[in-house]
């Protein structure tokens, strides 16, 4: 019986290696191009003008008499790929502090309003599911719209742990503009102090533009 002839080599199979490399290759630069529109940051040096918009412990410290370390704020400024810009602030107590107090301001100014609006709803949307992956201790938010209204949209509510107030959360947008402040371990319950807390920042927010 002759000898059967040598297996041939399946073009096919070479044709569907190229196009998964393609794929690959592709998928790569998808991603890289996302990347650098949507996450790349560029860190720029903050200034007067960037602190003047943010809630800091400095300014709680004016409210609430609480003991803190200045020096542990976190300032940030980035400017997005888009045009977009971030400031960002946060203090945490250190391990251990008796009275443990936790602070984030930021403020986002995007490009146009319909981002703004994203900015804004993802914001809190994003507050909301970190706090529902908390576990038993996780603290509870109630809605206080009366508190803090600014802009073209605005929320306001205190964090409970049991039945006892803990925090706030403000947040709030005007066109462009998108204001966040989370506060845990000092809260305020009357408008009238959340006013005199944020309104200077609010209106020297308005005329900000970097």
């Amino acid at each position: 019986m002759p000898a059967a002839p040598p297996p041939k080599k399946s073009h096919t199979v070479l044709i569907v290696v190229a196009v998964l490399g393609g794929l690959a290759v592709f998928a790569c630069a998808v991603v890289a191009f996302a990347y650098v529109v949507f996450l790349h940051e560029i860190e720029e040096p903050i200034t007067q003008a960037e602190r003047d918009v943010l809630f800091t412990i400095e300014t709680l410290t004016d409210f609430a008499d609480v003991e803190v370390d200045p020096g542990a704020g976190k300032l940030k400024r980035v400017r997005h790929f888009d045009g977009s810009r971030e400031v960002t602030y946060e203090y945490e107590s250190p391990d251990g502090a008796a009275d443990p107090l936790y602070l984030s301001s930021s403020v986002n100014l995007e490009r146009n309003v319909s981002d703004a609006r994203t900015v804004y709803v993802g914001s809190t949307l994003g507050f909301k599911l970190g706090m529902a992956f908390e576990g038993e201790q996780a603290l509870q938010q109630v809605a206080r719209s009366g508190l803090f209204q600014w802009g073209d949209e605005s929320r306001a509510v205190v964090l409970m742990k049991g039945d006892k107030p803990v925090g706030n959360v403000f947040a709030g947008r005007k066109g462009r503009k998108v204001f966040l402040v989370i506060l845990v371990g000092v809260f305020f319950e009357e408008r009238d102090d959340v006013e005199a807390a944020l309104g200077p920042i609010l209106q020297r927010l308005e005329a900000y533009n970097p």
